[in-house]
Order: structure tokens, then sequence, then C-alpha cells
């Protein structure tokens, strides 16, 4: 007898075998197995994007393009704090997809015993993390609502507070999907080996060499203010042109960084989601 749609055949407790069944009605959850393979599908897809795609361009946004926007308000704000709200309301709503669709999927929190194997305690760990994560994203919204004014003394409170909760956050997300060809209930691994790893391998190696090269373009950018005292009986001509053109310079230079990861980023993560969507669940 094949298993069907509302798999697999069993039950709780004992059953009668002397009884009359109807086969139709014996189930176990509600949610049909071709369901449950799409719910899976979704969740990754969603989560990867909202994290390695919206939530990392919101973070190197937030960090380092103060400079080029300097001056420039859209609706009333700074428009790099425009385009960091815009890709992390993005973020949120994937991440809200995701985590609901998996929860439909999985039924509850998967608990683990001594009797668990080693995939069981990755699949609980990734629970782990990937609720934490969620609920810093969630965290972050509420914590930048009672934010305190550019001019209060506490201020750098709240910095260094969303800085680590959206950093920290992004970092237990990145973890998470490192997990995810370990499950089994993707299939990535039994089906296409370490494609994935090498993908994912690839984006953090990106994500580092553009956060360390746009570090290093900050630094020059900000040298590049400082314009020294010279003590002269002479006028002084604009002696602030020169350095106003090398920060624009650099600044444009963080731009096409940031551009390229973007376009790196969406290449790897398609193929990353790729692999998810095509390959056949175990």
């Amino acid at each position: 007898m094949e298993d069907g749609e509302l798999y697999p055949w069993a039950t709780n407790e004992p059953l009668n075998l002397a009884d009359s069944l109807i086969v139709q009605s014996m189930k176990q959850t509600d949610v049909a197995r071709s369901l449950q393979y799409n719910l899976v599908k979704v969740h990754g897809i969603f989560m990867l994007f909202a994290w390695w795609v919206f939530g990392s361009a919101a973070i190197l946004t937030a960090r380092f393009m103060k400079n080029f926007f300097t001056g420039r308000r859209l609706a009333g704000s700074p428009i790099w704090f425009q385009i960091h709200r815009t890709f992390m309301i993005l973020a949120l709503i994937l991440q809200c997809l995701a985590f609901a669709a998996i929860f439909v999927q999985a039924g509850d929190f998967k608990m683990c015993t001594l009797a668990c194997e080693t995939d069981y305690y990755l699949l609980k760990l990734h629970t782990i993390l990937g609720v934490s994560c969620t609920s810093g994203a969630l965290f972050q919204p509420l914590l930048a609502f009672f934010r305190f004014s550019n001019e209060d003394p506490r201020r750098p409170i709240f910095n260094w507070l969303h800085w680590f909760v959206g950093v920290g956050s992004w970092t237990m997300a990145s973890v998470c999907i490192f997990l995810a060809p370990f499950l089994p209930k993707n299939g990535l691994r039994y089906h296409f080996g370490y494609k994935a790893d090498y993908i994912m391998a690839g984006y953090i190696c990106s994500f580092i060499l553009t956060s360390i090269s746009m570090e290093i373009l900050s630094s020059l950018c900000s040298n590049s203010k400082i314009t020294p005292i010279v003590i002269s009986n002479r006028p002084k001509k604009s002696s602030n042109v020169d350095d106003l053109a090398s920060v624009n310079k650099f600044s444009k230079i963080q731009v096409i960084n940031l551009i390229l990861f973007a376009i790196v980023s969406c290449f790897l993560c398609i193929a990353l989601g790729a692999l998810i969507a095509l390959n056949e669940l175990i």
C-alpha cells in the first residue's frame, strides 16, 4: 500500500485491525505532502533573499552611504535612510512569510532527545537561531520607533544597540543558511552534493571583501575631509575644493562597489534559490 497526500500511515495510538477503516480518513496532518514540499522551498528562498539580498544591502547602505548622500533628503528624511528602511521593510515582509510557511509545514517546534541523530540536532539549532534572528528583525522597528534624537546624549546607546541587534541577527541568519544543506527535509545535500556550499562560500567571501574595501574607502574619505591649519599672511584660496573632490570620488567608488555587490549577491542567491526550487525534496 502506498502512502498518499496526507502521509504517513502512522497513528499515535494502537489500532484495532479487526475494525473496518476508511483508508482516505487516515492521516497524521492536514497539510498535503506536495504543499509541504513547496512550503519548505518558499521558506528557503524567501529567507535567502530577505537576509542576503535586502538585509545585506540595508546594512551596507546604512554603514557606508551617508557620505554620498550628505545633505540630500527624500520625503523629509536622508536618502540613505530611506533606502535602508525600504530594504529592511522588504526583508521583514519576506521573513514573516517564510516563517509562517515553515511553521505551517512543520506544525510545531521540533524537539530533540538523546535518541536524535546529528541531522536533527542541526535542525534544532537551525530552529533556535531562525527564531532568534527573526525576533531580532522584528525588534528593530520597535527599537527605531523609540530612538533618541540626534542631539540627545543618549543617542550613541541606540546606535550601538541597533547595530548589535542588526548585525547579530544577520550573523545568526547566515549560520541558519549554512546549516540548511545538512537538513534532510530539503534534499540539497542528497541531490546536489556540495554545490550549495560553494555558492554560499562565494557569497560570504564577496560580502567580506565588499565590507573591507568600503571600510578602506570610508577611511580615505574621512581623511580627505581634514584640512591642515597653516599660519600664513597670504589670503587663503578655496582650500576645500580639492578635498571635496576627493570625498566625492571616494563616495562614488563606494556606490559602484555597492552596486557590484548587489549584482553578485543577486546572481548567487538566484543560483542557490534555483537549487532549492528545482530539487526533489526527500
